[in-house]
């Protein structure tokens, strides 16, 4: 610097604070408001070259508004015997702009006013802190609840919106854990496992019930996520609350409003198929009411009415119990009894009059576990199935075999076959291709249900106008010895 010897004396700093190491960045000093000189580091900062005190700036030049306004209210309060601080943002060449933590004092006489003003560069701290206050403001307008607790969960910070949702004020929050919250209606097990991640320093998702400061409840989505300080230690948690109370009440309302339209879409199939068995049990019961006078065939129409009732039962049945997971009678058997009792149901009907059975077995004991009288119903909905969609005479091939150690059933027929677009529906509850009154689309999707509840699967291969062959899979009984015979789910 070029400073003569009297305003070196003049701006040696008598503070503390100009003895920590670094302080200052940069000396600007003024004469008469002119710049007169400054440091190298100053220069720097401002890029500031000597030449330009061969035409020296004034100080509304190099501090900008509106901190110059302010800068010309203190000027007449500085004084030579002590340092005035402020912030304020420099002016450089270009498109320079720096914020300066600054420390200003001023030398009066009749021949001079001198100026002197140390500074620091703070631009960086600065943006941090504009950063800072930014996601501050964002957090406290945030309708969302922001908490931020030490590592036992005591509460530090709380935005607005924590008020607003549980009622609390700030003052009544801080210092408490927010066990305050706690509704009772969340299970232990969850708590358990949001500290026990959060300790491990991992974030924590969940839904939980809370309890607001005048005794109602809310549910929120919370998101706990642990805070690390500059080396490395776990500090603090940080957590957000979302109310989801009115989300959840509308997702409700959605599913109802949604069971509703399935029961009006499925009330008239229902109604006409029920409408069709009552109309001929109504039928029968005449019959066997005018057949009074002739005991033999008035009991062979009432045998024939009590049979309509019960399939009407069976189907009432299957639609009370479609979806839900069945309960079966355990026990185990061979694949072929099965088959071999379900052709036997099916023969008694008469659909399978005109159609040529081939039976076909390894000879193997294909012993499975599971419930006999379902998955007969199983194979009985394929026979008749099978037995409609075949021509006047058919071809049924259907048998047993082992596959490893999986038992494999198949029955196939010689009828039209499915086109592919029904086949990717075929499973579908109530989807039937049949004409209106001759099925209710509820076989294959109950038979899959039984099927899938025996671990066990159902597919198909099919040609239109060639043919369709479903198989049944399940798993072999290795060791009889095992076999649970109790009720239950299959397992």
């Amino acid at each position: 610097m070029r400073f003569s010897p009297s305003a070196v004396d003049f701006f040696l700093p008598q503070s503390p604070v100009f003895n920590e190491p670094g302080f200052p960045d940069g000396i600007l000093l003024f004469r008469n408001g002119r710049l007169a000189d400054f440091n190298r580091t100053a220069g720097d900062l401002l890029g500031l070259l000597p030449e330009i005190l061969d035409s020296p700036p004034d100080l509304r030049e190099l501090i900008a508004a509106p901190d110059f306004a302010l800068t010309e209210i203190l000027l007449p309060t500085l004084t030579q015997t002590a340092f005035t601080n402020l912030q304020l943002h420099l002016k450089g060449t270009g498109s320079r702009l720096l914020w300066a933590d600054a420390y200003l004092k001023i030398s009066r006489s009749e021949e001079q006013d001198l100026l002197v003003i140390l500074f620091h560069d703070i631009s960086a701290f600065r943006q941090v802190q504009e950063k800072l206050t930014l996601i501050y403001q964002a957090i406290q307008q945030s309708a969302d609840t922001f908490v931020i607790t030490d590592l036992d969960g005591h509460v530090e910070f709380v935005n607005s919106a924590f008020t607003q949702a549980t009622g609390y004020r700030l003052d009544e929050a801080l210092g408490k854990n927010p066990r305050v919250l706690k509704s009772g209606k969340t299970p232990k097990e969850v708590f358990d496992d949001l500290w026990k991640t959060i300790k491990s320093g991992r974030v924590w998702k969940g839904e939980v019930i809370n309890r607001r400061k005048d005794g109602s409840f809310y549910e929120v989505e919370l998101v706990i996520a642990p805070f690390f300080n500059e080396e490395g230690e776990l500090s603090k948690f940080i957590g957000c609350h979302r109310d989801i109370t009115a989300k959840k009440k509308m997702q409700e309302e959605l599913v109802f409003l949604e069971k509703l339209s399935v029961a009006g879409e499925l009330a008239p199939k229902i109604a006409h198929e029920m409408n069709n068995q009552l109309v001929v049990i109504s039928g029968k019961a005449q019959k066997a009411l005018f057949l009074a006078g002739n005991p033999e065939k008035s009991a062979k129409a009432l045998e024939e009415t009590l049979a309509e009732i019960e399939a009407m039962a069976r189907q009432i049945k299957n639609l009370m119990n479609l979806g839900k997971p069945p309960v079966f009678e355990i026990r185990e058997f061979s694949l072929d009894e099965v088959f071999t009792h379900s052709i036997q149901a099916i023969d008694t009907t008469g659909l399978l009059k005109h159609i040529t059975l081939n039976w076909h077995t390894d000879q193997q004991n294909h012993r499975i576990r599971g419930d006999f009288q379902s998955l007969c119903q199983v194979v009985n909905n394929l026979l008749i199935n099978a037995s409609h969609a075949m021509p006047r005479p058919g071809r049924l091939h259907l048998g047993v075999r082992r596959n490893g150690n999986r038992i494999v059933g198949f029955i196939s027929d010689n009828g039209h076959g499915i086109p592919e677009e029904t086949g990717r529906r075929i499973f579908d509850p109530f989807f039937t291709t049949k004409a209106e009154g001759k099925g209710t689309g509820l076989g294959l999707a109950i038979s899959k249900q039984i099927v899938d509840a025996h671990k066990g699967e159902i597919w198909f291969s099919s040609r239109p106008g060639k043919g369709t062959i479903f198989f049944l899979e399940f798993q072999e009984v290795i060791n009889s010895e095992e076999t649970d015979k109790d009720s239950g789910y299959v397992s």
